[in-house]
């Protein structure tokens, strides 16, 4: 049986679901969201409401995961990343809730570099790799390893070299 999550007294946990075993270190702001079975929430995190983060992930620090936006299962978000859901942001909108969101969705195993950011509505397939400092426009395939401002894809995580890099993201 899973422990009890851990929540530092320094966090922000409002009206939201953690699941057991997981733990939110220092600082970080989770509210109105669901978080998964292990999973791990480094310091200076912010979740916002409606968004769902799975079992067994690790969210390095200074990341921040906007509305309605969804992370898989096994899924390693390095520090500073940044998810974003609203192409034409404004104040105005923002004050007279009139913003069309556009979640970010990420698949299960996927592995999200340093200071990614992740444009609205994008998918990152199911064990992909994201380098860090890529900003990703469009959509990622599933195996893909995307690189760039705009990202751009370089490769699959089954050929060389990336299978030697990631063996724990093959199948089997």
């Amino acid at each position: 049986m899973d422990p009890a999550p851990f929540i530092s007294e320094n966090a922000n946990v409002v009206d939201s679901v953690v699941g057991d075993g997981s733990k939110i270190w220092n600082y970080c702001n989770v509210y109105g969201c669901t978080i998964g079975r292990n999973t791990q929430i480094g310091s200076y995190c912010e979740v916002r409401t409606g968004a769902s983060v799975g079992d067994d992930c690790r969210l390095q620090s200074y990341i921040l995961v906007a509305e309605d936006c969804v992370v898989g299962n096994h899924v390693l978000i390095g520090p500073g990343v940044i998810f974003t859901n609203d192409n034409e942001p404004s104040v105005l909108k923002s004050r007279q809730k009139t913003w069309t969101l556009e979640p970010v969705r990420v698949d299960d195993y996927a592995v999200l570099g340093a200071g990614s950011v992740l444009l609205p509505g994008v998918c990152i397939g199911a064990r992909s790799v994201v380098a860090a400092g890529s900003v990703v426009t469009r959509d990622v395939e599933p195996w893909a390893v995307v690189m760039g401002n705009p990202a751009k894809k370089v490769g699959d995580i089954r050929e060389s070299p990336y299978k030697e890099r990631w063996p724990e993201l093959l199948p089997g």
